[in-house]
């Protein structure tokens, strides 16, 4: 998630937990029913994804994001909520859990630096 620790600061923990569970949501209601979304904790989710193609990744982040904006504009909080994503394929060669999160979350603070440099 963006912003977490800003939404906790600023409003509270009540408010960072509404987040939370809304960010949660979004995700469970974009992937499909035989993916594993998961809180891995603080501000980080992960999913399991079998056999997603790249291209059903990027089709699913937009959803993401739009029901993201969809959530802001009809919430009635006074913060926003939003997520980068980073992904990483499973293949033959990579089977440790740790490098596969690592290749994720270098695609993920690229994409964190991404919106830092438009805003």
């Amino acid at each position: 998630m963006d912003g977490l620790k800003k939404i906790n600061d600023t409003y509270g923990h009540a408010s960072g937990d509404i987040a939370i569970k809304a960010e949660g949501e979004i995700l469970k209601s974009c992937f499909r029913k035989t993916d594993y979304v998961s809180r891995l904790g603080g501000d980080e989710f992960a999913i399991l994804a079998p056999n997603l193609a790249v291209t059903q990744f990027y089709k699913i982040k937009k959803e993401i994001e739009k029901k993201c904006t969809e959530w802001n504009k009809i919430s009635n909080e006074k913060f926003s909520i939003s997520i980068s994503l980073g992904f990483a394929e499973f293949s033959k060669d990579k089977k440790n859990i740790k490098d596969i999160l690592n290749e994720a979350d270098v695609i993920l603070y690229k994409e964190k630096q991404r919106k830092k440099s438009i805003k």
